[in-house]
């Protein structure tokens, strides 16, 4: 499986694949945020900092923009996920069509993503 890039109005995100999972990485206004992810059994699990060190997280990676939005960017990520696992890539493989459904909890992301 290969990177998948997308653009969105304002903001970019791209998974870049390294062994069984990978890290995706939102951009928006020259700033980007790294979430690193997992195949886990019901869908993609990604790893992302509870909502007391979120600001700060934005920060230190150099993304002010990013503070105080933390379920607005994540809810891009997952949405983005839900594409990218639809996006054929699971259809070839599996013959299958896959939708999703996603819960934002203080940590991490669960995707989950199953068979209709």
């Amino acid at each position: 499986m290969s990177n998948y890039k997308k653009k969105f109005d304002g903001y970019e995100l791209e998974n870049v694949r390294n062994g069984p999972g990978g890290t995706i990485i939102y951009s928006e206004q020259g700033g980007r945020l790294p979430f690193d992810w997992q195949f886990i059994q019901s869908g993609v699990e990604v790893s992302v900092p509870p909502s007391t060190i979120w600001d700060r997280f934005c920060e230190a990676h150099g993304f002010p923009a990013g503070e105080g939005r933390r379920d607005e960017i994540l809810t891009r990520v997952a949405d983005y996920i839900i594409m990218w696992w639809g996006s054929g890539l699971f259809d070839r493989l599996l013959r299958r069509k896959y939708e999703g459904d996603y819960k934002i909890g203080d940590h991490p992301l669960t995707v989950y993503c199953y068979s209709v």
